[in-house]
């Protein structure tokens, strides 16, 4: 028992530091099987004056599937199915590739992605990303975020050559 034992206590370690040396900075979400159109989502974390990356954040996403749930016929956000967190690389990147998600069922709100952004030394922040070109962006909305650019809530999205869509979507650290 105490070999078995021993032998799980150095493998937790090790996993420790490998984790500690490569951090996740770019994730897989769904399978391959997954219902919906892959999506690849990159972006850089930026500190508060927008132009310095930071490495080593936090980054969870979260978002509902191709139905719109969360979870089989769920659309509370509790305990989301299709969710990751990475942590940014040395030059403040993420990327993470998943399906585009869709509207809520029956309701008026945009498709979007849920971010929880956290760090040493930054408060928790959130945010979201949500599409250009959604039937229900409102032109408020729609003006706010284009003044931001790429920290902007709405980003484009463009197929590539594979039919992948891609978008970027930059952070800008709050202190």
């Amino acid at each position: 028992w105490w070999f078995m034992k021993s032998i799980a206590i150095v493998a937790t370690l090790m996993l420790s530091a490998v984790s500690a040396v490569f951090s996740p900075w770019k994730i897989v979400i769904t399978s391959k099987d997954e219902t919906g159109e892959s999506m690849i989502a990159t972006g850089r974390v930026f500190a508060p004056d927008g132009k310095t990356p930071v490495e080593g954040i936090r980054v969870h996403v979260y978002h509902t599937d191709a139905k719109g749930y969360y979870n089989p016929g769920i659309t509370s956000s509790q305990k989301p199915r299709l969710n990751g967190t990475m942590l940014t690389n040395e030059e403040g990147r993420y990327e993470y590739r998943t399906i585009r998600p869709a509207s809520y069922p029956q309701s008026r709100n945009p498709a979007h992605i849920h971010y929880v952004i956290s760090g040493k030394g930054y408060s928790e922040q959130y945010d979201e990303l949500e599409f250009d070109g959604d039937p229900f962006l409102t032109g408020e909305v729609i003006e706010k975020s284009r003044k931001l650019g790429t920290f902007g809530v709405i980003q484009k999205l463009q197929r590539d050559v594979d039919g992948i869509w891609r978008t970027v979507k930059d952070i800008r650290l709050k202190k």
